[in-house]
């Protein structure tokens, strides 16, 4: 690695984790537990220059369908004592964005990135999701062949939510995969709808 801030970046917080695995008795280990106690070497290493990667909390999302109206989720661990905020604007989430509350209602093509902070010290990688309002989202899917279990994750729901599929997280809840059988699904819009391509 080129820079000495590149290296720190990637040795912590893995070498937390590691020393967790390693010391500690696979009876008595608590994750919960651990990121309390890693949270405060954030703070420490910060004040003291050390580039330590913002990898300790992982969030995720789901999407739901109330009353034909789509709203997103913002997933994080329960025990982490943590705020989430987010971006609508393509920013890079800050401790002074918009706090995340409430599920937010999707209505239109947008980016929502969102990030965990303990105080103003960002606790996880950024988010980011790929929303596209096309005619399809929220309506009722129907696969005449099912996924391959290994890439089914999202389930057919994953066609039709809006979202598109990471190139980063090639496991998240936005890909199918099909293995020796023909792709073939039946959208049911509800109504007469034009379609042009």
């Amino acid at each position: 690695m080129p820079t000495t801030s590149q290296v720190e970046y990637m040795l912590f917080p893995r070498a937390f984790a590691l020393s967790e695995v390693l010391w500690r008795y696979p009876d008595i280990r608590d994750f919960d537990d651990f990121v309390d106690r890693a949270i405060p070497h954030y703070e420490l290493f910060k004040q003291n220059g050390i580039n330590i990667g913002p990898n300790i909390v992982q969030l995720d999302y789901n999407l739901t369908k109330i009353n034909g109206e789509i709203y997103l989720e913002i997933l994080k661990p329960n025990s982490v004592d943590c705020n989430v905020f987010y971006s609508t604007d393509g920013s890079i989430p800050l401790s002074k964005n918009e706090k995340y509350i409430q599920d937010i209602k999707l209505t239109h093509d947008e980016i929502i990135r969102f990030a965990a902070f303990k105080d103003d010290l960002r606790i996880s990688p950024v988010f980011e999701t790929k929303f596209n309002m096309h005619k399809a989202v929220g309506k009722n899917v129907v696969l005449s062949t099912s996924a391959d279990k290994k890439y089914n994750s999202g389930g057919a729901q994953a066609l039709i939510n809006g979202v598109d599929g990471s190139d980063v997280r090639y496991k998240d809840k936005e890909w199918l995969g099909f293995l020796n059988s023909d792709f073939e699904c039946e959208i049911d819009f509800e109504i007469n709808n034009i379609f042009r391509y």
